[in-house]
């Protein structure tokens, strides 16, 4: 366990208004650090006002903390090229603050120029080579990388009854099945984390335990292509990553694509999940995928964010005359449009690889392909599952106009055709099936 903490610093500078101040906070600086309990943050930088140096003012809550000038800073006044004073400099340092302004005094009045926040630090692990991965989630990724947080057992009772149902739904219901492990990307890049894989982890735990079943771990493969895999700021597979793994699987199910990346690239500036959290804005070059031609065939969408979220699409022109259900967490939402450039319907339900088997009785598909990536595998999935509740506590976060509006976009005119899932989107809600009912009457 280690013995310090991270953190974020954060300064701000403040409008000041006062003429012939110049001035520059050196330290600290925006950025993230580690630091011990008893660690002291160095302040240090230069003021001049009129060409004379000022009294420093640190403030931290009410108390004040005023710093003479007392460093020479030949440099400065060589670049200003001014008859100023050269004993210009400060240097300070305060222990383990939380936040703080830095001022100066001028005529007896303290003149703010700059907020510094120490903030708890965000999400991310910096690895090698520009890589970012998760920290501190729920999931406890890092402790599952390491071996310390494991499947328990009553856990992996859940998972075999998980698989138990499936296998015998799939067999009285005469579609195929096809579970996929999405490796979390410490795993594909083990050498750019600051971490050492421990020998036994959830991973080995759930494929051991769990081999007799239909399951696809495409550890190997996306190792293969390394960086057209996954975004160094991001926790997820690219657009490629998606293809390639989707082309797996129907190499998997034996429904094999003679061109497995039908779409168009594009290299765009992103800064992704990770590097979102980050104090300054940084940002990766990355390969797109052009998927407007799948999207163009999308019949049905629930427009709910995240878990919930339900879409449909239909290519008549697919090179498959079949049926697939996905059912996964958000590394499914770049896989879809593979599959509907190659199937003829899909169904898209963002479960977490949670089953709603009213869906697949409702749809009697021909594959049903199931997702979830690695830091998942420490929760099971529920096993009488409905997407109903997903999208009622949803929509129960919603005001009420919000709700009357949201339930109104759900009308349109193929109503007949898509009233399944429009009923599954709002069946758990208090006094919302009276008006599902009244806009199937105006049909």
């Amino acid at each position: 366990m280690t013995n310090y903490i991270t953190r974020q610093v954060k300064v701000t500078k403040l409008q000041h208004g006062i003429k012939n101040l110049v001035f520059a906070i050196d330290n600290p600086i925006t950025e993230v650090i580690n630091l011990f309990r008893s660690s002291m943050i160095k302040i240090s930088g230069w003021v001049l006002y009129e060409e004379k140096p000022v009294s420093v003012i640190i403030k931290q809550n009410t108390l004040e903390k005023y710093v003479h000038c007392d460093v020479v800073r030949n440099d400065v006044i060589s670049l200003l090229k001014k008859d100023a004073e050269a004993c210009c400099g400060f240097v300070t340092s305060l222990t383990y603050p939380n936040s703080f302004k830095v001022g100066f005094l001028i005529n007896d009045e303290p003149v703010w120029v700059a907020t510094i926040d120490i903030l708890p630090a965000p999400k991310i692990l910096f690895g090698e080579k520009g890589h970012l991965f998760l920290d501190n989630d729920y999931n406890k990724s890092v402790e599952q990388y390491t071996g310390r947080t494991l499947i328990d057992s009553e856990s992996l009772n859940i998972w075999y009854n998980y698989f138990l149902n499936l296998e015998n739904h799939s067999q009285k219901n005469n579609y195929n099945y096809l579970f996929t492990l999405a490796p979390a990307k410490e795993l594909v890049f083990p050498l750019y984390y600051p971490h050492r894989k421990g020998t036994i982890t959830p991973v080995e735990q759930f494929l051991a335990a769990f081999n007799k079943f239909n399951v696809l771990y495409p550890l190997n493969e996306l190792q293969d292509d390394g960086e057209l895999t996954y975004w160094k700021l991001d926790t997820h597979w690219t657009d490629y990553g998606a293809g390639l793994v989707t082309n797996l699987i129907c190499n998997q199910i034996g429904r094999e694509q003679k061109n497995p990346f039908p779409f168009s690239y594009v290299v765009q500036k992103l800064n992704g999940d990770l590097g979102s959290k980050l104090p300054t804005l940084t940002t990766q070059n990355i390969l797109r995928a052009d998927f407007s031609e799948s999207k163009k065939l999308k019949i049905f969408d629930n427009k709910i964010i995240n878990r919930g979220w339900i879409q449909v699409y239909e290519n008549p022109n697919a090179s498959i005359n079949e049926k697939v259900i996905v059912f996964g967490d958000s590394f499914t939402v770049n896989m879809v449009p593979y599959f509907v450039q190659f199937f003829k319907r899909v169904v898209h339900v963002l479960s977490g690889a949670r089953i709603d088997y009213d869906i697949i009785e409702h749809e009697s598909p021909d594959h049903v392909i199931c997702e979830i990536t690695t830091r998942f595998l420490i929760q099971p999935p529920e096993i009488n599952y409905t997407v109903s509740d997903d999208c009622k506590r949803k929509i129960d976060g919603m005001s009420l106009p919000e709700q009357g509006e949201y339930i109104n976009s759900l009308r349109h005119d193929n109503i007949k055709q898509h009233c399944f899932y429009i009923e599954k989107t709002l069946n758990r809600l208090k006094k919302t099936k009276s008006s599902i009912n009244t806009s199937m009457a105006k049909v």
